[in-house]
């Protein structure tokens, strides 16, 4: 066992940070996932993100690919093939908001008030197709634009789908102190893993 030494130029938990800043707005995307950080409008911050010191938890900001939500024990079957994907919530026993959290993405193109991040998803245990993924961020005069976009790389085809994961805020301390009006019909239900198991009418305490 060796012991490896702290650099003198220490790099953030997240990776690399990409800042845009325009129109009364500031934007930084990290290298990690590809997702936001933070974003502020007018000084004031929209989403509830997290320090530059600090990593990102509970999925703030990250880009769900090539699955949002969870797959029960990591087991799912496509073209006829059963695949077993590594269990990524343990304490629930499923494979969670897919493979590309944690990647490195890398800076594609940045301007004054556009930014381009990009990563391409190679075969892995549970998963044998080839994705190049783009996140495109813009900010305009009507707010914040983020345009993800998949292309199959690979001889066969492969299930996909994406699920943004941001973490509004409004400047509270907790969820307590805001009231949430949604004219909403009906409710997702889930298990007590989480997994979805149908909707429902949405029910009276919540009406």
């Amino acid at each position: 066992m060796c012991l490896i030494g702290r650099m003198s130029d220490v790099r953030p938990p997240s990776g690399t940070q990409w800042t845009l800043s325009a129109h009364d707005q500031e934007l930084v995307v990290v290298e990690s996932g590809g997702g936001i950080r933070s974003y502020r409008v007018g000084g004031e911050d929209v989403l509830f993100g997290y320090d530059e010191a600090a990593k990102c938890d509970a999925g703030r900001g990250q880009h769900l690919i090539p699955w949002p939500n969870r797959i029960r024990d990591g087991v799912y079957t496509f073209a006829d093939k059963k695949q077993q994907l590594p269990l990524t919530e343990p304490a629930r026993n499923n494979a969670s908001h897919g493979l590309t959290r944690w990647a490195n993405w890398h800076l594609v193109e940045q301007s004054g008030d556009r930014l381009i991040v990009g990563y391409q998803l190679l075969p892995q245990p549970g998963w044998d197709g080839i994705l190049d993924l783009t996140i495109t961020y813009e900010l305009t005069g009507e707010g914040l634009v983020v345009t993800p976009a998949a292309t199959n790389a690979g001889s066969a085809a492969v299930p996909f789908g994406y699920v943004a994961h941001p973490y509004l805020t409004a400047g509270e301390e907790s969820v307590d102190e805001l009231r949430l009006a949604l004219p909403a019909a009906t409710v997702l239900e889930v298990d007590d893993r989480l997994i979805p198991t149908g909707t429902a009418p949405v029910p009276s305490e919540f009406d």
